[in-house]
């Protein structure tokens, strides 16, 4: 029981432009073609799927899937080009005009840059049936490391051995670790050394 913004929505999207691309005052949204909803069709109301984000915090999206088709689709397998995208849909099995959500992650540890790769989903059916969702997401760090010491911030009269730890929490990383002695201080020592 479909209701109307939903029949609606299904003869939208699977008509045949005509004229000016979208809809137009002389074609409207184009041409009924009855014989999409008779062949595997699936609907994604976001493909190609791209976005931004901080390196370090996967990358999250969740997109809606549509079963355009009088044909149920039965899921085999979802697979990514990328090793660091995963995704899943929420419902495997989607029968005649039935909707479900892709959730797509995308690991971000200690990458920066443009990330991209392409989603399969394979179906069963006759025939059987796969769809391809591009993924595009660039990453950055904007999030500076963060450097802390074991060391006892007052002064010192025996000699003591600096641990420094540093943390970037998945972010592009820590490519070097330095502690400097600050100039007053560093004064005030040379003082007392006199």
């Amino acid at each position: 029981n479909l209701g109307w913004q939903r029949v609606k929505a299904l003869l939208q999207r699977n008509a045949k432009d005509l004229g000016t691309q979208g809809f137009d005052v002389d074609y409207g949204w184009g041409l009924l073609d009855l014989n999409r909803f008779a062949v595997h069709n699936l609907w994604f109301s976001e493909n190609p799927l791209s976005g931004s984000g901080e390196s370090g915090i996967a990358f999250e999206k969740a997109v809606a899937v549509s079963n355009d088709s009088v044909l149920d689709l039965n899921l085999i397998s979802i697979t990514a080009s990328n090793s660091r995208i995963t995704a899943w849909l929420d419902k495997n099995n989607l029968s005649a005009f039935e909707e479900t959500i892709l959730r797509v992650s995308v690991d971000s540890n200690n990458y920066i840059g443009f990330l991209n790769g392409l989603i399969t989903l394979n179906f069963t059916g006759s025939p059987g049936a796969s769809f391809d969702v591009s993924v595009s997401v660039s990453f950055d760090d904007t999030n500076a490391p963060a450097t802390i010491s074991d060391i006892n911030a007052n002064w010192q009269n025996f000699d003591v051995n600096v641990f420094l730890i540093c943390s970037d929490n998945g972010g592009s990383g820590c490519a070097l670790t330095q502690y400097r002695v600050d100039v007053n201080a560093l004064n005030e020592i040379q003082q007392k050394l006199k």
